[in-house]
């Protein structure tokens, strides 16, 4: 509920906003997309991997869910191999236009609008909402990337996206889970998790459809 990374307020939000130029960069400029997309969420990963999983807690001191650290860090092998070797190489030309829909689930994901009221998530829009912790927290950060590549999919690399993707699904799904089913009174917490559910799904399905053309391309 209070991993370590939210007490460092600045980088909080200068995270957030770098995502979003990261976003915008690689949908302008889609030549990037492989070293800056993959670098960048490398280089985040890494962050959250120990940020976001380690709190010290008041009923057990200091706790630690090495599982994700793990999890976490094997993503940011695979995406920082693929923006060194440059295995993922978006064009133009690439760009899917009836794709464009995964814009909706990238911002939701960004925005991530909400509050806590008496140990309850509620829908939050206001002011909080532009400086919050998106930008370190795996489950926003994780569609907006998985977004930019299935909008360039052709171009993408498949073992990069299948990696990034069926990770991303295991926490989609286990998600939907705690927040419809074990704690549904923070339903809204798991409206918030939709878009890596959804993306994370379609991800993964990219990933493993044929091509004749081009075994690396998805």
């Amino acid at each position: 509920m209070h991993p370590i990374v939210v007490d460092y307020e600045a980088l909080v939000v200068l995270a957030k906003y770098a995502l979003l130029a990261v976003m915008v960069v690689c949908l302008v400029w889609p030549s990037l997309l492989g070293r800056l997309g993959w670098g960048y969420y490398a280089v985040v990963l890494v962050v959250m991997a120990v940020g976001q999983n380690v709190a010290v807690t008041a009923d057990y001191g200091l706790a630690w869910l090495v599982g994700n650290t793990l999890l976490l860090l094997v993503v940011a092998g695979f995406a920082a191999h693929d923006a060194r070797a440059g295995l993922t190489r978006g064009r133009p030309s690439t760009l899917r236009r009836d794709r464009l829909w995964v814009l909706v689930p990238m911002f939701l994901a960004w925005w991530f609008p909400y509050v806590v009221q008496d140990g309850v998530v509620r829908p939050g829009p206001g002011v909080h909402a532009l400086v919050n912790e998106s930008g370190l927290t795996y489950c926003m950060v994780t569609p907006i990337i998985l977004g930019l590549m299935i909008l360039h999919s052709e171009g993408v690399h498949a073992s990069t996206l299948a990696v990034a993707a069926w990770v991303g699904l295991l926490f989609g799904v286990t998600n939907a889970l705690t927040w419809f089913v074990l704690d549904p009174a923070s339903w809204w917490m798991g409206i918030l998790h939709l878009p890596l559910l959804l993306l994370a799904g379609y991800g993964a399905w990219l990933s493993r459809r044929p091509r004749a053309r081009s075994a690396r391309a998805v």
